[in-house]
């Protein structure tokens, strides 16, 4: 009884451990932040004709749990990777190549092929080896083996005993028939469509045709007013409300989360034309709220330039983005909306009486 208890013991103990390891590794994963940063520099040009990419670099990097998980992205590479990916000290992107040690060559090989190719026996010359030479007659023609098919050469064709008149005469003939035959063919499928035409039921489809075409029109009319009048009301709702309010929190919360908690990024632009150099400065001063003096641009109106330096820096934790997106999932009012949503494509495709009373009924 003793052993079975300490047996349930140890596997007891053994399983709050798993089971405390794999809490563990869920809470790291979701709130340890991963942390990135970019550093990126575009270098003043000497001459104003040199290519913006030559005098462009940035490097980036991502750390998760204490370096442990590190990636890295270079641009542009000089001979290394430009993305690598460290997991503790080893390399997954790139893989490292293993190098392969040269075998040593087997002597006991190299023996038999050099006895094999000793006693291999040389060829030998026509006349000379066992087989008997092909026998020739005294014309020089060679006899066949037994077994053996000798190849006829191809007969030549055979001259037609008439001559060409005769079988131009044949052919104008043979002509003339095709063209009769094709005029009476013609003459008679013409007949049978005119029959075809002028018969009862295709009348009556011909009759019934405007009929379908306004029906047509009539639900495609109604079933549009069926549908603007269903997202008025799904609009008007509080149900819509409380749901785009919903995702529209949420997303602001996401975004804020994953901009970066520092940003300083001084550009020195200058266009060609100073108008085009003031409209660009105008167009960012609109955004300077939004980006709180964290990006600076000194316009030059004297010459046509572009350099500057950016430093970000910031995190992003996964249990922010879980938490966004289980709010949304779990929500009442966002699983209405896909419900409605679901009905409104149904609409239509039914009477003009079913969809007034899904209209009424929403």
């Amino acid at each position: 009884m003793l052993i079975l208890l300490t047996v349930l013991k140890v596997i007891g103990i053994t399983l709050l451990v798993l089971l405390g390891l794999l809490l563990l590794i869920v809470l790291l994963v979701l709130f340890v932040p991963v942390r990135f940063s970019l550093d990126a520099d575009i270098d003043r040009p000497e001459d104003p004709s040199e290519d913006l990419g030559k005098r462009a670099h940035a490097v980036g990097r991502a750390t998760w749990l204490l370096h442990l998980v590190r990636a890295r992205f270079v641009w542009p590479t000089e001979g290394d990777a430009a993305f690598t990916l460290y997991v503790l000290f080893f390399r997954l992107i790139p893989r490292r190549e293993k190098k392969r040690r040269a075998k040593r060559p087997d002597r006991r090989k190299k023996k038999e092929e050099v006895t094999e190719e000793t006693e291999a026996p040389v060829p030998a010359e026509s006349g000379e080896t066992g087989e008997p030479a092909p026998e020739t007659d005294a014309e020089g023609w060679e006899e066949l083996r037994p077994g053996e098919r000798k190849e006829e050469a191809p007969e030549p064709e055979r001259e037609e005993a008439d001559g060409e008149p005769a079988a131009e005469e044949s052919g104008d003939a043979q002509e003339e028939r095709k063209q009769k035959r094709s005029l009476r063919e013609k003459i008679a499928g013409i007949r049978d469509r005119i029959r075809e035409f002028l018969s009862e039921e295709n009348l009556k489809k011909i009759a019934e045709k405007p009929q379908i075409v306004v029906k047509k029109i009539d639900y495609t009319i109604c079933g549009t007013y069926a549908k603007i009048q269903f997202v008025r009301a799904t609009t008007a709702s509080n149900t819509y409300f409380r749901a785009k309010q919903l995702l529209l929190n949420q997303a602001r919360r996401v975004i804020r989360h994953i901009l970066p908690r520092k940003c300083r990024v001084n550009v020195v632009y200058g266009a060609d034309d100073p108008a085009k150099t003031a409209d660009m400065v105008a167009r960012v001063a609109m955004l300077y709220p939004i980006l709180e003096e964290r990006v600076k641009i000194v316009p030059v109106f004297d010459e046509e330039t572009l350099y500057g330096t950016a430093r970000i820096r910031g995190r992003i934790r996964l249990s922010v983005i879980l938490w966004a997106l289980g709010r949304l999932y779990f929500s009442r009012d966002i699983r209405a909306i896909r419900k409605r949503m679901d009905r409104f494509k149904e609409i239509g495709r039914r009477k003009p009486a079913d969809d007034s009373r899904e209209v009424s009924d929403g």
